[in-house]
């Protein structure tokens, strides 16, 4: 059994009722707070520079568009398109479908799966924290990881990979409370259910498993060493059968299709295995770009303090024979989590964000034990001597964030960073560090730094305020200006396309969420282009950003030279087009769609003719009164023909309907802009400066917007 730490909310030996009420109460109001802003403004775009990619906007609705099916039409799959046998068959789809059941289906609905797993899983992970370390360190990990920007975020969207995190964290949340012969079974079938029916990137989880179980019968559960991990070799093995059969086998073309794409086929061989440079490139620039280690620095610092005292404990002879001292296994585990998945994930060519977030938990578990370390009174040691092969485990751990922190400091001042330019000062400038480190630790051995428990108490009382104060200034930030502009344009959708019509592309998973509208699952840019595509699915329209539209055009240059261009959407600072396909794809039911009412209304302005114009804009605005792209395209029309109160008064009814799009309120803004700089009346400039100001609140990334309103400012008026 693991070492029975303190009840008492302070780590004191006190096992009073009143201090576990105190700890309940405390773990309570924490976790409250932490759930309820994640729920605030749940619907809302991701904001803006969460991703380096677009995967929060085009990957997170796919992993639920099958329940969606499901509850729409009692089809889980009514394309009968099996190319992703693993987003249809998943946890997620089974979670999903109880949520849609009891909320409907709709973009809070389809996050609030995400956040189940998410924050499920973010609890898990502090039982075993409080398990390990005690209730103080519980505590500070729900803090530290509840403040955590990328988890925040990324935790209210639904992703597999929360569900993968979710089920491997209740496994060993069961081996850690239940250690019975059930558990052991039990933690088997969970873990294989992460791994088959969440991601299978979740193989790496075998790495830690396998080290906390080796600890765990070496010095903690010496008895029945065969039998319990047999029954959890078993329960794995159980799910993994029911697997094959259920996904694998059925599917084995499009199954391994689709892993062999996304491991090598799309981004090539990893590059980390190609050259020693490459790995060490791959090695020290791991979590940089993807900003996993920029928004945790603290965290990510003292981590990789407790790898260094995690590795110190494994040159001592004597921890071999009876343990790692203060350290358990579930500490052995959190330290092989960031190894196993630091290794595992550094060396390819693709590793976004959200491959990454795993890490994020033991990070922050590792850094809750040194805070609680640092606050707590330290027994003792006799004096020691550190071996020098400690300076070679060090240095990589050094070698990493020295490297990080060499290029911010030059990018920051302007210039450009090159990966061989810095390497070798980089190097240098980290071993010169890891020596320090190894004499300091070397003479604290020896008993010649003495510990003062204020200082160390300091140290966490700064940290822990720098951890507050950025976590909460970021969310505010964001909870200032929460934009809905993906709910918006998906619900504007719905009422612009005639019954039957059937969207595809990147973003038409996140455009359908809030409609009935039919949805295939296509990203353009695979490796080779499927030539009977639309012929086999009934797509009707698509929906690309400019990348993919030029894949588009590449791969299927007849569909799209004949596609029809019906409007732009904006979501979050993303620009996508709509295009009708219907009618040269070469599928019967495809082809057979009927224009709704807005497209007919589309085409007559488009083709400049009057003849039904005013008639079809008053059927629709009588059917949809509250829309955004009607009174765009009035609008514009309007401002055309020099109509400018009607203009203005159809741009404001599409900002009425949206007010958190940016691109409404600058196009509004630009109207007013426009005719300041014909009449120079004081009425413009206020209402340019407003609407620009709000587009900048919303989007303040994109420059221009500023530009305009300074020039706005600027101008004269009578």
């Amino acid at each position: 059994m693991l070492p029975q730490r303190s009840g008492s909310f302070l780590g004191k030996p006190d096992v009073s009722s009143k201090s576990l009420v105190m700890e309940l109460v405390a773990v309570g109001l924490i976790l409250a707070a932490l759930l309820a802003i994640r729920l605030y403004a749940l619907e809302a775009d991701p904001p803006i520079g969460l991703s380096v990619s677009t995967d929060v906007y085009t990957d997170t609705p796919q992993y639920t568009l099958s329940a969606k099916q499901y509850v729409a039409s009692g089809d889980i799959n009514p394309y009968d398109d099996h190319r992703f046998v693993f987003f249809i068959k998943s946890s997620v789809t089974v979670m999903a479908i109880a949520i849609f059941k009891l909320f409907g289906v709709s973009m809070y609905s389809s996050n609030l799966v995400g956040l189940f797993f998410a924050f499920g899983a973010m609890f898990l992970f502090y039982l075993l924290v409080r398990k390990s370390s005690g209730p103080l360190a519980a505590v500070f990990y729900l803090i530290v990881i509840g403040l955590n920007y990328n988890l925040i975020f990324y935790g209210r969207l639904p992703f597999l990979e929360h569900a993968m995190t979710f089920f491997a964290f209740a496994s060993v949340t069961v081996l850690a409370y239940w250690p019975g012969r059930v558990g052991y079974l039990a933690a088997g079938l969970l873990l294989a259910v992460g791994i088959f029916f969440g991601k299978v990137i979740g193989l790496v989880f075998l790495f830690p498993f396998a080290c906390y179980l080796a600890y765990r019968f070496a010095f903690e559960q010496k008895q029945e060493r065969l039998l319990k991990p047999g029954l959890f070799v078993a329960g794995f093995a159980a799910v993994t059968v029911f697997w094959l059969f259920f996904s694998y086998l059925p599917m084995r073309e499009q199954v391994t299709g689709y892993l062999g794409e996304q491991a090598l086929s799309l981004y090539g061989a990893p590059d980390g295995l190609k050259s020693f440079s490459g790995f060490i490139r791959k090695f020290v620039s791991f979590g940089e770009h993807s900003k996993l280690v920029q928004r945790m620095k603290p965290a990510g610092l003292l981590a990789l303090v407790f790898l260094g005292m995690i590795f110190l404990r494994m040159l001592k002879v004597r921890s071999w024979k009876s343990g790692f001292d203060r350290f358990n296994g579930l500490h052995v585990f959190f330290a092989a989590m960031i190894v196993g998945f630091y290794g595992a994930l550094m060396i390819w060519n693709y590793r976004p964000l959200r491959y990454q977030l795993v890490l994020i938990y033991p990070v922050c578990a590792a850094a809750a034990v040194i805070l609680d370390r640092l606050w707590r009174e330290w027994r003792s040691d006799p004096p020691e001597r550190v071996p020098w092969a400690y300076l070679l485990l060090i240095y990589p751990l050094v070698l990493v964030p020295v490297y990080q922190f060499t290029q911010f400091w030059v990018e920051g001042g302007g210039e450009r960073f090159h990966f061989s330019d810095y390497i070798m000062p980089t190097a240098m400038w980290a071993f010169l560090i890891s020596m320090l480190i190894f004499i300091l630790v070397s003479l604290y051995k020896r008993g010649l730094i003495p510990r003062i428990p204020l200082f160390g108490r300091a140290v966490v009382l700064i940290l822990f305020v720098m951890i507050l104060v950025k976590g909460v200034g970021d969310y505010q930030y964001w909870a200032e200006r929460p934009s809905m502009s993906a709910r918006d344009n998906s619900r504007d959708l719905g009422m612009l396309l005639s019954e039957g019509a059937v969207l595809s592309g990147p973003f038409a998973g996140e455009l359908t969420l809030e409609n009935d509208v039919g949805t295939v699952i296509h990203m353009f840019g695979v490796t080779e282009a499927d030539p009977d595509l639309f012929k086999r699915f009934p797509i009707t329209h698509l929906v690309l950003d400019q990348g993919n539209e030029d894949r588009a055009r590449l791969d299927y240059p007849t569909v799209m030279d004949s596609a029809t261009h019906i409007l732009t959407y904006h979501i979050g600072v993303k620009k996508v087009r709509l295009f009708r396909i219907a009618g040269q794809t070469g599928n019967p039911t495809a082809d057979a769609y009927r224009l709704s009412r807005f497209e007919q209304l589309q085409l007559e302005f488009t083709q400049e003719s009057s003849g039904r114009r005013n008639e079809l804009a008053v059927e629709f605005l009588q059917q949809y009164p509250d829309n955004i792209s009607c009174y765009l395209l009035l609008a514009e029309a309007a401002e055309k023909d020099n109509v400018f109160p009607l203009a203005e008064a159809m741009y404001k009814k599409a900002v009425e309907f949206s007010p958190t799009n940016y691109n409404l309120n600058a196009r509004l803004a630009k109207f007013c802009g426009d005719r300041l700089e014909e009449s120079a009346t004081r009425r413009y400039r206020e209402q340019a400066v407003y609407y620009y100001e709000e587009a900048i609140k919303y989007a303040p990334t994109v420059t221009r917007l500023t530009e305009s309103l300074n020039r706005i400012k600027d101008t004269k008026i009578d």
